[in-house]
């Protein structure tokens, strides 16, 4: 365990120059400004009492360069990179 996110972050660049992030919110909400690559997972569903959420995008920070979408068409998978 780490005491804050940066000291978590130090540790994983250690062994890998792009280390990647899975959150909840409060880790994808310390990583987003520094990441330069997003690999995000749209789920086409309906969450009811979700309390817990991916930030906002802001489409001025990031470029979409990949959207698949799954042949049941219930999730889709978008790659970003910051402009």
């Amino acid at each position: 365990r780490y005491a804050s996110f940066e000291d978590a972050l130090a540790a994983a660049r250690a062994t890998d120059a792009c280390p990647q992030v899975i959150g909840g919110e409060a880790i994808y909400r310390a990583a987003l400004p520094l990441a330069t690559l997003l690999h995000v997972t749209e789920m086409d569903l309906v969450v009811e009492g979700g309390d817990a959420w991916f930030p906002e995008v802001d489409a001025r920070v990031w470029r979409e360069i990949s959207r698949v979408r799954t042949s049941h068409g219930r999730f889709t998978y978008v790659d970003l990179e910051r402009v």
